[in-house]
Order: structure tokens, then C-alpha cells, then sequence
């Protein structure tokens, strides 16, 4: 990315207002620039190219209620990724490789990840209040792909987890309902530190964030940042999109 495009997106999310109800969130259309968007979705890798999220060791078992466990298997058994790190993306072809690797030098490097610090600043202090010493985030990122199949049930995120921020990758508005949403409990009262995964009919849904081109959701990790993904029942579909996440070292 040339620094007019990297320009584009900090001005897109520095300027975005942050939504406070239920949880801190903002959504934003128009996130890259057009040659850029256009450049991700010419270099959005193949099917062959990723790995089932359910065998990986970035997830652990969770549970669509707390006392019915789930393994991994059945949650992750229809989404795709490939991390964007350089032993992962070396192994895309030679076409895409170097698109990859250089995107994702700028979009995991400090420049970003020091933006949304800045931006979020008052929520990580009030979160990180009290808390001994210094705490390191690192930013990682995932190039992603759901099927038909795909569910995830409203949960916070694991503990570690500061920010996340979903960029949406359809060519068009047709996927628009299968964004993320966010959910409240229907008991007020009931938060999460994170883990489980819990069944859509104990929540209301507050809202859909579209799954419309070129589009970013992004939500502060809470107790009550309740979010996940309805059944996708399309036929032969593909959910494209970038996550990026920063989360809190240990130490």
C-alpha cells in the first residue's frame, strides 16, 4: 500500500464515531480506496490455500450453553483462514504471495495499530485500571473465509482480546444480511469474561452490521460485547473478509 492508501484508511477509522450502546463499536463504509479494494479482492486467495479454523490450535473448546460443551469441530468446521504472518502467506502462490506479504507488513505494522490505540485510549484505560505494570498488545491478522454452515453463537471473546475490527470482502450487496450483529442478554444483568459461546434465543439482536463491499465493523472487547454470526444457509456461499485483532500480551 502507497501512503495516500494507508492515509485513506486511518482518516476512514480515526474519524468514525464510536457507538457506546450496548458496547463500544463503529462501522464504516468506503474503507480502503478503490484501487486498493479492488487489489484485495483481485489477490483473495483460493479455496486450497486455507486451513479449517477446527484444525488449527488457535481455538480451544466452546460451548453453545455453559453446561453443554461443543467441541471446536462442530463451531469452526465451515470457516477458513490463513494468518497473515510470513511462514503462513509464503505458501500462497507466487501470483499472490508478495500482494500478501507487503499488505500485511502495513496493516499489522505500528502505524494502524498505534491509530486505534489512540483512538480507543479512554476505554483501554478505564478496562486497564488498576491493572500492575505495563501491558504489551500485538496486533495479528487472519484473511478469512466462511461457507454455508457457518454459525457462531453470541459470546465476548476470549479475555486476552482489546479490539476487533471485521473488514468485509463481497463484491457486491447481495451477502449484505450476513454481517456480524451484536446481541444483548435478555437477562440485563448477565456478562461474560469470555469463552463460551451461548444460544441466540437467551439474546436479542441489537443489530447487523451489513456485509456490504468494502466495509469494516470494528467493537471493543467488554463483558457484555456479546456478538456472533446467524446460520448461513445461502447456497454455495463465501463470506470473505480480513480480521484484525489486538490483543493483550501475558507479562
Amino acid at each position: 500500500m502507497n501512503v495516500s492508501s494507508e492515509e485513506h484508511v486511518i482518516y476512514k477509522l480515526m474519524n468514525a464515531p464510536i457507538y457506546d450502546y450496548p458496547y463500544p463499536h463503529f462501522h464504516v463504509h468506503s474503507v480502503f480506496d478503490d484501487i486498493t479494494y479492488s487489489k484485495i479482492l483481485g489477490n483473495i486467495p483460493n479455496d486450497d490455500n486455507y486451513m479449517a479454523l477446527n484444525e488449527t490450535l488457535r481455538t480451544g473448546s466452546v460451548a453453545s450453553d455453559p453446561n453443554e460443551p461443543t467441541k471446536k469441530l462442530d463451531t469452526y468446521k465451515d470457516r477458513f483462514i490463513i494468518e497473515m504472518e510470513t511462514a503462513s502467506l509464503i505458501k500462497l502462490p507466487e501470483n499472490k504471495r508478495d500482494f500478501w506479504i507487503q499488505f500485511s507488513d502495513w496493516f499489522l505494522g505500528e502505524y494502524l495499530l498505534n491509530s486505534l490505540l489512540i483512538k480507543f485510549k479512554p476505554y483501554i484505560e478505564k478496562r486497564m485500571q488498576g491493572v500492575q505494570g505495563h501491558k504489551k498488545v500485538k496486533a495479528t491478522g487472519l484473511i478469512t473465509r466462511d461457507k454455508t454452515g457457518y454459525s457462531i453463537g453470541p459470546h465476548t471473546d476470549a479475555p486476552r482480546k482489546l479490539l476487533t475490527l471485521l473488514f468485509y470482502l463481497p463484491t457486491n450487496n447481495d451477502l449484505s444480511h450476513l454481517g456480524t450483529s451484536i446481541y444483548k442478554p435478555k437477562g440485563d444483568r448477565f456478562i461474560c469474561e469470555g469463552g463460551p459461546h451461548y444460544k441466540f434465543d437467551k439474546f436479542n439482536k441489537v443489530l447487523t452490521a451489513p456485509f456490504s463491499p468494502n466495509s469494516m465493523f470494528c467493537f471493543f472487547k467488554t463483558n457484555n460485547s456479546f456478538h456472533g454470526v446467524d446460520l448461513i444457509t445461502d447456497d454455495n456461499m463465501e463470506r470473505d473478509l480480513l480480521i484484525y485483532n489486538v490483543n493483550i500480551l501475558d507479562g
